[in-house]
């Protein structure tokens, strides 16, 4: 039987996640958390909204799951923070792939992972943790793909290519065949990729938040709030 279920964030896409864990997983959030400064409301429809730094006394961690629902650009090192946190706090993290991706038997999926309905995964392929597939993206035969990674939706990413992490691809983002993408990379939508990236490269000056390409080896740390009253 599946734990009680938790989805950090409280903007559109974390009420968009709750709705997919609910209606095609069976798995209703039983509360939203975000950081204290984001309490916007104490319910979102009829489940409640917990600070995030109070999530530990209102929840036993060790009988509940985690999704952290922060979308993509800067979120991504965001999600990872808050993945961290969480896990150190004894939550598991929770995965969703939907019922109407297709999967293949040997496609090897990470741990707080997203599949959105649509989504192809060939033979041989990996999908690192905690990374976000939007609807209709495909990723080709023997494809490896790192941790922390955006992929909008009909993303087409062809076999044998190797991807690092924390990247964002926007929709719709075509990558040829046996390509070598590093990390930190913001790609804008509708992009074609034919060539390799193996220094962290900006095409879109926002996506969705200010950009920026982080350092690769820099640590994971605070990021700066992404609005004034909604975490993700």
């Amino acid at each position: 039987m599946d734990r009680p279920l938790v989805v950090f964030g409280n903007s559109e896409f974390a009420v968009w996640m709750a709705r997919y864990f609910a209606e095609d997983a069976g798995r209703p959030p039983v509360a939203f958390t975000v950081h204290r400064r984001f309490l916007a409301a104490e319910r979102i429809g009829a489940v409640p909204v917990r600070a995030f730094e109070d999530i530990a006394t209102s929840l036993d961690p060790a009988s509940h799951d985690i999704y952290v629902a922060l979308e993509h650009g800067r979120n991504n090192l965001a999600r990872a923070q808050v993945c961290d946190a969480a896990t150190a706090l004894g939550f598991s993290l929770a995965s969703f792939v939907s019922p109407k991706a297709h999967v293949a038997a040997s496609a090897r999926i990470g741990p707080h992972t997203l599949v959105l309905e649509g989504a192809t995964l060939q033979h041989g392929c990996s999908i690192g943790a905690d990374t976000i597939l939007r609807a209709g993206t495909f990723i080709g035969y023997d494809c490896r793909i790192g941790e922390h990674n955006y992929f909008g939706a009909q993303c087409f990413v062809d076999q044998h290519t190797r991807i690092g992490d924390f990247n964002t691809f926007g929709s719709g983002v075509r990558i040829a065949a046996s390509r070598q993408i590093g990390d930190w990379n913001q790609i804008r939508a509708f992009q074609t990729l034919e060539s390799d990236l193996r220094t962290p490269t900006l095409t879109h000056a926002g996506l969705r938040a200010e950009g920026r390409v982080y350092d690769r080896r820099a640590p994971r740390t605070a990021m700066p709030p992404p609005g004034p009253d909604r975490q993700g």
